[in-house]
């Protein structure tokens, strides 16, 4: 686990934030970072987020660790099949498992092809307060 500001954050987060922009291609958690709205909307982004967490590994009567499920949305305006290819790689080298690619949908007000992963990880810390 992190310390961010007061409060717990998963290690996850900063893995699969970490995997993604390896990639080289925008990379923003939940909604497409628009800081730069004078300039167009690039042609291939992803954003992520949390799905759920839950309890894992138990033993001794204490939870040690903890399995999240997050999902990474790819959204572009060209041919991605290659890119699906590097976000599944990414992904499985961070440490994810149980990827699974869901269908593709066009939006056509915006022209991108929008396609969602979901991705399992395992952390093997101690949960329930006991550092």
């Amino acid at each position: 686990m992190i310390e961010e500001a007061g409060e717990v954050t998963l290690n996850a987060n900063s893995v699969l934030d970490a995997a993604l922009k390896n990639i080289g291609l925008p990379v923003s958690r939940i909604f497409r970072d628009t800081t730069d709205s004078g300039k167009p909307a690039p042609d291939v982004y992803l954003t992520y987020q949390l799905i759920f967490g839950e309890n894992s590994l138990l033993a001794d009567d204490g939870d040690e660790g903890m399995q999240s499920v997050w999902r990474v949305y790819l959204y572009s305006r060209i041919n991605y099949m290659d890119i699906v290819k590097k976000v599944v790689r990414a992904l499985k080298k961070a440490g994810f498992y149980g990827v699974t690619l869901e269908a593709e949908q066009y939006e056509r007000d915006t022209g991108y092809y929008h396609i969602s992963f979901s991705a399992r990880y395992l952390e093997a810390e101690d949960y329930d307060g006991d550092n």
